[in-house]
């Protein structure tokens, strides 16, 4: 495993563990945007502070990418009006906008995810893992290096989501941070009282969430609400 400074851990239960394991089409109580398994009833107030939450969120982080992909094509422009031409910059400029529709896109899901719910099915998660350490296992541009062991017959009774849980986690390590990064995936069984549970940790060695920021997001609707 390499070094790692920032660490996410996500818990899920084990499907043959439960006490009352539910029918795979049996609707799920609103989850969490963050892992999919936690309830929350919003009131007016609480209502108000979400919409005020995503629209400061869309408004601050798709304005800072567009600023930056304007100024990427201006680059790109002015080498064409010099008789060049510089792929690159068509590149990184292309590499925004996407990241900004995914930002819009996750927004959306999220939004859903409180307002209405998910259905629960079973799911491998090594299965899931296995798809987004493929998805990622080469990024253009990226010295990407992920350790991940992989292990199948984890089943839990999760949102279709999940796997948009762990590729958001494992993709923001390699959006925010520059030069070679190294993420770990460490899957651990935790057997409790209740029942069998997964530990998945998820750590890089990028550098992290400032403080500042991480006590506005875990403030906000994005926030635990256990």
């Amino acid at each position: 495993m390499g070094s790692s400074i920032d660490t996410t851990i996500v818990i899920l239960a084990d499907l043959d563990k439960l006490d009352k394991p539910p029918e795979a089409d049996a609707p799920a109580k609103p989850v969490n945007s963050r892992d999919l398994g936690i309830s929350q009833t919003l009131g007016p107030d609480d209502a108000k502070s979400q919409a005020e939450f995503y629209i400061d969120l869309l408004s601050h982080d798709i304005n800072n990418m567009n600023q930056a992909a304007m100024g990427y094509m201006e680059l790109a422009m002015e080498k064409v009006k010099q008789g060049k031409y510089d792929p690159s910059l068509f590149a990184k400029s292309m590499a925004i906008i996407k990241n900004s529709s995914e930002l819009i896109e996750n927004v959306r899901k999220a939004r859903k995810i409180k307002a209405e719910g998910q259905t629960r099915i079973p799911v491998d998660l090594g299965d899931v893992l296995d798809d987004v350490v493929s998805e990622y296992s080469v990024v253009p541009g990226r010295n990407v290096t992920i350790n991940y062991r992989s292990e199948k017959g984890h089943v839990v009774l999760a949102s279709e989501l999940l796997k948009d849980v762990f590729s958001n986690l494992v993709g923001n390590s390699i959006k925010h941070s520059i030069g070679p990064v190294t993420i770990d995936i460490d899957v651990t069984t935790l057997e409790r009282p209740a029942g069998k549970y997964y530990n998945i940790i998820i750590a890089d060695n990028g550098p992290g969430m400032p403080d500042n920021l991480k006590a506005r997001v875990l403030a906000g609707p994005y926030g635990d609400t256990t």
